[in-house]
């Protein structure tokens, strides 16, 4: 479905260890509701952040916008084909995975996949747990290529290291304020409630919504010391990072 401010927030944790299967969220393209509707329930129980849209311009309008972390095309859309959007996104230099979904018998059509720079390409109908082990290979491979690094404008969370940044220098952050850093950038350019980051950042059950707005304004002295302010308080309702180039 597509991001709205009610939507749950994109989490960090499995248990007690951070978890998001990608970086970015997936980009879902297919025209049959029911379908998209499926593939976008199925992702979202394994823990990824979906985006799903019915026509093809939505796809190149929103890669322009926002990074993803995997795009899967359904091949037969009306308006322009799977075939056709994954053209258009490398030639525009979006490198992203490309998975296609088709009624198609494969042969020539999986061969034409591959020549447009796609990389795995599923019959319908198919099974949704075949579904997720492709869409899982594909993230990993993509994030592995690209490093387990969250960022937004210039502020950066290195999860292999556990370390944050700002311009490249490090931010002399406690592992709660990491946590609560990570929690803000997987949700950048919406504004989580204090019980939302509750949830997110600390684990145990005895938690003062107080304790967030303490942590959050450590965070944000912090981050602002080293550049233009990013951190956004909506008074009665939470917080939030937002790009800088996105207000310009």
């Amino acid at each position: 479905m597509v991001r709205d401010m009610d939507e749950p927030p994109r989490t960090l944790r499995d248990g007690a260890k951070f978890h998001t299967p990608a970086q970015h969220p997936v980009l879902v393209l297919d025209d049959e509701s029911a379908i998209r509707d499926v593939v976008t329930a199925a992702l979202e129980r394994a823990g990824y952040a979906v985006e799903a849209v019915a026509a093809g311009w939505n796809v190149l309008t929103l890669a322009r916008m926002h990074p993803y972390s995997l795009f899967v095309l359904d091949v037969n859309v009306p308006d322009m084909t799977g075939f056709e959007v994954c053209e258009r996104l490398r030639q525009e230099g979006i490198d992203s995975p490309v998975m296609f979904l088709t009624a198609r018998d494969g042969g020539p059509d999986a061969a034409r996949a591959l020549r447009l720079g796609g990389d795995d390409y599923l019959r319908k109908p198919f099974d949704l747990s075949e579904l997720l082990a492709r869409v899982d290979r594909l993230t990993a491979r993509d994030a592995g290529e690209r490093g387990d690094v969250l960022r937004c404008d210039d502020v950066e969370v290195d999860l292999s290291a556990v370390v944050a940044r700002r311009g490249g220098t490090p931010l002399d952050l406690t592992p709660t304020e990491l946590r609560l850093l990570e929690a803000l950038i997987r949700n950048q350019g919406r504004i989580l409630t204090r019980f939302q980051i509750l949830e997110l950042v600390w684990d145990d059950d005895d938690r003062d919504p107080a304790m967030v707005d303490t942590v959050v304004s450590r965070v944000r002295r912090k981050v602002h010391e080293l550049g233009p302010p990013m951190v956004v308080t909506r008074r009665g309702v939470g917080y939030g990072i937002f790009s800088n180039r996105a207000r310009r």
